[in-house]
C-alpha cells in the first residue's frame, strides 16, 4: 500500500512533537543534499555526486561508499537554484517539525535504506517496495546505528535527544549501549532487537523516536503494529497485535504523535516485513492485506477454469526453494473456488513426492484470494509438441524418452488412485532438496503394527495442457502432472458427484460421461485411464508424424460440418445409444502401425496394443462372466506393462543423440 509524498514531509532526524525553526543560508553542498533528500522523499533516484570520486558508470559496488558521502566543491552559482527550490517547496515544508537546515544534514543510513528498497512489480499492476531481509541485516549494524544516534544527539538548533532517561536499563545510558539494544536486544530481558523498527523510523524520518520504543519494551517481534482510534481521546494510535495469549494494547507514546506520523509508521513498517518462504513450511497462512510479498518481476501468463497463473521470481533472500523461477496460481477465496483450492492442496500434499507430479512449494492467502507456489515449467505437453525442433520418427533417444515418461505418468497417477497412509488425517510433506543427514545411531525398526488406511483419488482432467515439461540439463526433460483442483480423495473407489462439477474437456472425456444422464455421476480412476489413453495415442502420433499429424488426427475425429469446440472426442454414440470407439480412431491405430519406421516398429506394436486393449476401452469395468469385456486396466497395471515393454526393447536407459 504505497502512499504518495505526504503533505507534511518528514525530516531525517525528527522527534515527534518537536518545534520547528527557520532556514538560513546554504552552500552548494546543501543544495545537492536538499535535492537528494527531496528525490528520496518522492521515491526518485538519489542525486549522484558529479565528481569523479562519487560517480561510476561501471556499476561496481565499491563506489557505493562514495555515493553516500559525496564530495562537492563550494559553488555559489547554486544559490539561485536553492532559492527557487525553497520557493517551489515552501508549502511542502510549511508544517515541517524541524528547521530546514537540518534537512540537509548527512543521513547516510536513511538514504541508503531508501536506495535498497526493491521496487520491482510486487503484483501485476501494483508497485510496493520492500527492503530485502539480508540487506536490512547488513545495513542496520551496530556501527551504522551508532553513527545515526550520534547525528541525532548532536544536531544543533533544537533540543538534544537525550538517552539518559534510559538509565533504568543499565548499562544503556550511552549511545553505544542504545545501539546494542537496537541491534541485539536487552540482555536479561525478553526485549529483542529493534533493527526493523529503527529502519522504519529512518524511512519515515523519525529515528530519534527509537528511545520511546525501547522505553515501552517494544521490539521487532511486536511488528506489525496496528492503527486504531483510542476510544477515550479519539486520537489515532498504534496498538500491539492481539494474540492467543494477549489482547492488543495501546502503544502509549503514540498518543503524542500526529495523525500523519501514526499513518506513516503503520504503512511503511510493511517495507521491512516481507515474509520469508521456507521449505520447512508449506502453509504460510493468511497475510494481512497491507503485507508486501517478496515477488519480483511477476507477470500474468494465462487463466484457466477458476484460476489465474503468473510467473515470477521470489527475492533470493526470501526463500530457500531449489528453483529460480516460480509459477503462482491464484484462486479466488469464495464458493466453489475455495473448495477447488482445498482439493488441490490436499491432493498435492499427499502425492507431490512423486517425480512425475508437480511439486508444491507452499500456499498462502492474501487479499481475498488463495495462492499456490509451484515450480515454473517451460511448456505444457501440447506446447512442447508444437515447439519441438528435431528429428522424429527415427530418433531412438526421443522414443526412449517418450516411453519412460509415459511409464512415469502412469506411475504417478497410480499413486493418486491408491494412496496409503498410516493416519486418516496425515498430509505427507513434500520432498526437499536438502541432503539427508547420516545417521549416527541405528535406525528404529518400523512399527508394523501401525494400521494403514487406503485413499482412492481421482485427478479428473488429464490432458496435454495439464502435463508440464520441465527442462533437465542431464536429459530431455521431465513431464509432471499438474492442476489437481478438480480431483479429490475418498475412502471408496468411486464417488458420486454433481454432473456439473465434473471436468468437461471434450476431446478427452470418457464415454460414461456422455452416457450418464443423472444429476449425479460416479467418478473413479477409470476416468483418468481413458484420458491417459487418449494422451498416449496423441503422444505416439506426435512421434511418428509431428505436430502436423496430430492436427490431422484431430480433424479426422470430427463429423462433417462439426464446429470445433475444443476438439472432438475419441468415441461416439450409435443410434441405439451405445458408445463405441470412433472408426477414425480405430483407423488411426492402423495408420500409425503402417507409418512407424525402424527401429521403433517393435515398441510401437506393443505400445499401441496396450492403449487399444487396456485403456481406450468403452466399458470402464469388466463384465462378470465375459472375458471378452475385461474393462480398463488400472494405472498400476499400465505402468507394469510399460515397464515390461521398455525392458523387452532395451529402452530402460537412453542417451542423448548427437
Amino acid at each position: 500500500m504505497s502512499v504518495p509524498v505526504p503533505a507534511q514531509p518528514i525530516a531525517p532526524a525528527l522527534v515527534p512533537g518537536q518545534a520547528h525553526g527557520n532556514a538560513t543560508s546554504h552552500s552548494g553542498e546543501d543544495v545537492l543534499r536538499v535535492e537528494t533528500k527531496l528525490r528520496v522523499l518522492t521515491f526518485q533516484e538519489p542525486v549522484r555526486d558529479p565528481s569523479p570520486l562519487g560517480s561510476s558508470d561501471s556499476g561496481d559496488d565499491s563506489s557505493s561508499s562514495h555515493s553516500r558521502h559525496p564530495v562537492v566543491e563550494e559553488d555559489h552559482s547554486h544559490e539561485e537554484t536553492f532559492r527557487d527550490l525553497v520557493e517551489s517547496f515552501a508549502g511542502l515544508f510549511r508544517h515541517c517539525r524541524t528547521p530546514l537546515r537540518h534537512l540537509v544534514k548527512d543521513c547516510s543510513l536513511e538514504v541508503t535504506l531508501h536506495e535498497q528498497l526493491v521496487r520491482e512489480y510486487q503484483w501485476v499492476d501494483e508497485r510496493e517496495p520492500f527492503i530485502p531481509t539480508g540487506q536490512l541485516q547488513r545495513l542496520v549494524c551496530e556501527r551504522e546505528v551508532i553513527e545515526e544516534l550520534l547525528r541525532i544527539h548532536s544536531k544543533p538548533g533544537h533540543h538534544r535527544t537525550s538517552f539518559r532517561h534510559l538509565h533504568h536499563i543499565r548499562p544503556y545510558r550511552t549511545i553505544r549501549g542504545v545501539a546494542r539494544v537496537i541491534c541485539h536486544g536487552r540482555s536479561g530481558s525478553s526485549q529483542g532487537p529493534l533493527c526493523k523498527i529503527f529502519a522504519v523510523l529512518l524511512l519515515i524520518g523519525y529515528p530519534a523516536a527509537i528511545v520511546d520504543f525501547i522505553s515501552e519494551g517494544l521490539c521487532d517481534a511486536d511488528l506489525p503494529l496496528s492503527r486504531d482510534t483510542d476510544t477515550v481521546s479519539g486520537r489515532s494510535c498504534l496498538y500491539r497485535r492481539t494474540t492467543a495469549t494477549t489482547s492488543g494494547t495501546k502503544v502509549k507514546f503514540s498518543e503524542n504523535w500526529e495523525l500523519h506520523e501514526v499513518v506513516l509508521f503503520a504503512e511503511r513498517q510493511w517495507r521491512v516485513l516481507a515474509p520469508i518462504f521456507s521449505s520447512d513450511e508449506e502453509d504460510y497462512g493468511h497475510f494481512p492485506n497491507p503485507a508486501i510479498l517478496p515477488f519480483t518481476a511477476l507477470k500474468y501468463i494465462k487463466a484457466g477454469g477458476h484460476a489465474e497463473i503468473y510467473s515470477g521470481k521470489i527475492h533470493p533472500q526470501h526463500h530457500d526453494f531449489p528453483a529460480q523461477m516460480f509459477a503462482v496460481k491464484k484462486i479466488q477465496a469464495d464458493g466453489v473456488d475455495h473448495e477447488q483450492f482445498q482439493n488441490e492442496v490436499r491432493m498435492l500434499k499427499r502425492v507431490s513426492n512423486d517425480n512425475h507430479i508437480v511439486e508444491l512449494f507452499g500456499t498462502y492467502q492474501h487479499r481475498e484470494a488463495h495462492y499456490l507456489i509451484l515450480p515454473l515449467a517451460k511448456y505444457d505437453l501440447g506446447e512442447y509438441w508444437q515447439n519441438y525442433v528435431g528429428d522424429l520418427g527415427t530418433d531412438t533417444a526421443v522414443l526412449k524418452w517418450m516411453a519412460q515418461q509415459c511409464e512415469g505418468l502412469a506411475g504417478g497417477l497410480s499413486q493418486v488412485h491408491h494412496h496409503f497412509t498410516t493416519s486418516m488425517s496425515s498430509l505427507f510433506r513434500r520432498k526437499t532438496a536438502k541432503p539427508a543427514r547420516r545417521r549416527t545411531v541405528p535406525a528404529k525398526p518400523p512399527d508394523h503394527h501401525l494400521k494403514k488406511h487406503q485413499f482412492h483419488g481421482v485427478h479428473g482432467d488429464i490432458k496435454p495442457s495439464n502435463i508440464l515439461w520441465f527442462p533437465d540439463p542431464q536429459g530431455r526433460g521431465t513431464l509432471k502432472i499438474t492442476d489437481f483442483g478438480t480431483g479429490e480423495f475418498n475412502d471408496t473407489e468411486s464417488t458420486a458427484r454433481p454432473s456439473n462439477s465434473v471436468p468437461f474437456t471434450p476431446p478427452y472425456r470418457p464415454p460414461e460421461r456422455a452416457l450418464d444422464s443423472d444429476d449425479e455421476i460416479d467418478i473413479s480412476w477409470t476416468y483418468d485411464v481413458w484420458m491417459l489413453g487418449c494422451l498416449y495415442l496423441e503422444f505416439g502420433t506426435w512421434y511418428v508424424g509431428g505436430y502436423a499429424m496430430l492436427d490431422a488426427f484431430s480433424q479426422s475425429r470430427k463429423r462433417p460440418g462439426q464446429i470445433d469446440r475444443g476438439g472432438a472426442p475419441f468415441f461416439e454414440l450409435r443410434a441405439d445409444g451405445q458408445a463405441v470407439v470412433k472408426p477414425a480412431v480405430e483407423q488411426h491405430f492402423d495408420t500409425l502401425r503402417d507409418a512407424v519406421q525402424a527401429p521403433a516398429v517393435g515398441f510401437f506394436k506393443d505400445f499401441l496394443n496396450m492403449i487399444q486393449t487396456q485403456m481406450l476401452v468403452v466399458r470402464p469395468h469388466p463384465t462378470a462372466g465375459n472375458p471378452a469385456q475385461p474393462g480398463r486396466s488400472s494405472c498400476k497395471n499400465i505402468c507394469n506393462s510399460l515397464s515390461e515393454i521398455i525392458g523387452e526393447h532395451g529402452y530402460r536407459d537412453y542417451e542423448e543423440s548427437d
